[in-house]
């Protein structure tokens, strides 16, 4: 009786061993990453490839995403979650451009993206050179928000350039325009409204605008 008993609780550890093993060996061919779905262009899951072959229940830190996708100025945020069996998803939101700020894409927060193309949005020229990653600086963000607040009554803003904080700029095809970016006066987008409002009406438009000063000065 002994010795079956013995026989039994043998077979029984071996058993479990077994299935042990079986449930390692399953876990460990399916441990790995083999795929990388993303609703999202091709190039960014490629520059992921090196998570192939990798743990898959061991996913890469947001600062590990974040050195891989480091030349992706583009990118806002990003997050990878687990999809079974061996595959990983990757979510990314990426920056919105509002402005083109000398020949690059500018998001709203101030980062310089990637070189535009054709794009409808507000063009501006600085006078300091500017890389893709770089933030534009507060005065660069100030003249891009006046030429918003401009471009709602008058969309065909020309010439836009901005050297510190003077910001030049036409509109009507030949008013020019003189803002200073960090003046206090905030009602000048009105002003400027009615001053182009009266030279339509009679019939004369000035040649130049300056906004810089309580009293704006108009040049025929």
């Amino acid at each position: 009786m002994r010795k079956r008993r013995s026989k039994k609780k043998y077979f029984l550890v071996i058993l479990i061993l077994v299935g042990l093993a079986t449930i390692f060996g399953v876990l460990v061919r399916f441990g790995k990453i083999r795929q990388i779905v993303c609703d999202c262009p091709h190039y960014y899951v490629t520059r992921l490839n090196f998570l192939i072959g990798k743990s898959w229940y061991f996913l890469p830190s947001r600062k590990e995403l974040s050195q891989a996708m480091s030349s992706y100025v583009e990118i806002a945020d990003l997050s990878v979650t687990r999809k079974f069996p061996q595959t990983i998803i990757l979510r990314l939101t990426t920056r919105q451009p509002a402005a083109v700020v000398n020949g690059l894409l500018v998001d709203a927060g101030g980062q310089a993206l990637a070189p535009a193309t054709d794009s409808g949005l507000l063009i501006l020229q600085v006078d300091r050179s500017l890389h893709p990653g770089e933030a534009v600086g507060n005065e660069t963000m100030r003249a891009i928000s006046a030429l918003a607040q401009v471009q709602t009554s008058l969309p065909d803003i020309q010439n836009a350039s901005l050297s510190g904080n003077i910001l030049e700029f036409s509109v009507l095809g030949a008013v020019q325009v003189v803002v200073d970016v960090n003046s206090e006066l905030s009602d000048w987008p009105e002003a400027l409204q009615q001053i182009l409002k009266s030279g339509r009406i009679d019939g004369k438009l000035p040649r130049r605008v300056d906004l810089r000063f309580n009293n704006p000065i108009m040049t025929y």
